[in-house]
């Protein structure tokens, strides 16, 4: 297998845990998306999941950066978990 193959068959991967996770209820940030399954790019994921007919929602977060300062992320969930949260 080449590498290629092996990274375009981890993304899959990273992918379809990021939609195991949304369909739990969890919300994801970019960091959360590193650690838990090595994804880089939470952001392509999103977009690979909604052009396969996810509705997904933003929604930009303040956290906490290492030096004490603090930064915008975005924060992803289901459309239906913000509809349960109104």
């Amino acid at each position: 297998m080449t590498d290629y193959m092996k990274a375009n068959r981890s993304t899959e991967t990273g992918i379809e845990q990021v939609r195991a996770a949304l369909e739990r209820g969890e919300r994801l940030t970019p960091l959360d998306a590193l650690n838990r399954f090595g994804l880089w790019s939470l952001a392509s994921a999103i977009h690979a999941l909604r052009k396969q007919g996810m509705a997904i929602d933003a929604e930009l977060i303040d956290v906490g950066t290492r030096n004490g300062g603090s930064a915008r992320v975005a924060q992803y969930c289901m459309a239906s978990v913000n509809a349960r949260d109104a």
